[in-house]
């Protein structure tokens, strides 16, 4: 939890965005889990946006992750995205920011995918991998920045202590320690 507001704060200072969205923890949640939803993300311009993805430049289709050979992509349906990726091995669910249902977490091996409510529908609105899968370009844990560098180009802005690439309200951000890569997250910002 900690550490989402902190890239947020981060997020804020670098850009100088707008005033914060999210809620954080309330009283009548279930868990005490936040997501990565939950907070703003830099965004920044990027004329490849129609370009097909490759080495070196970063693309939408970037923004779609591949687990277990599925394509997951931000903004589908929850129930579509569970009919690829199976049944999860813990799910965990707080009121909405949003005001309406429930923000859930779907816990699996190596990786956790969040949903948001939009009229009664849950979307995946992040998609965070900690371990065993790869991005479509080849980037895993414990990845060099000169590795993310290469395969997706130099347009990224570094929060704290992530890489983060971006386009519109969605962005592809690699969390790093020691110059190595600790986690990889797909976030589309809905608030």
């Amino acid at each position: 939890m900690k550490k989402f507001f902190a890239i947020t704060l981060a997020a804020l200072i670098l850009t100088s965005s707008a005033a914060l969205a999210g809620c954080g923890s309330s009283g009548d949640s279930k868990t005490s889990t936040t997501t990565a939803a939950q907070s703003s993300e830099a965004k920044s311009d990027n004329s490849s946006k129609n370009t097909p993805a490759s080495d070196g430049a970063f693309s939408e289709s970037d923004l779609v992750a591949k687990i277990n050979g599925k394509d997951i992509e931000l903004g589908e349906n929850i129930d579509s995205a569970l009919a690829k990726l199976g049944e999860a091995k813990n799910v965990t669910s707080e009121l909405s920011c949003r005001g309406e249902g429930e923000d859930k977490t779907y816990e699996y091996d190596g990786f956790n995918v969040y949903t948001v409510p939009f009229d009664g529908v849950d979307k995946v609105t992040a998609i965070t991998i900690t371990s065993g899968i790869s991005t479509p370009k080849g980037i895993s844990i414990g990845d060099t920045e000169a590795k993310v560098v290469e395969k997706y180009g130099s347009g990224f802005k570094k929060i704290g202590k992530f890489i983060s690439y971006s386009i519109d309200d969605k962005s592809l951000q690699f969390f790093m320690k020691d110059d190595k890569v600790t986690e990889i997250d797909y976030n589309y910002d809905v608030m």
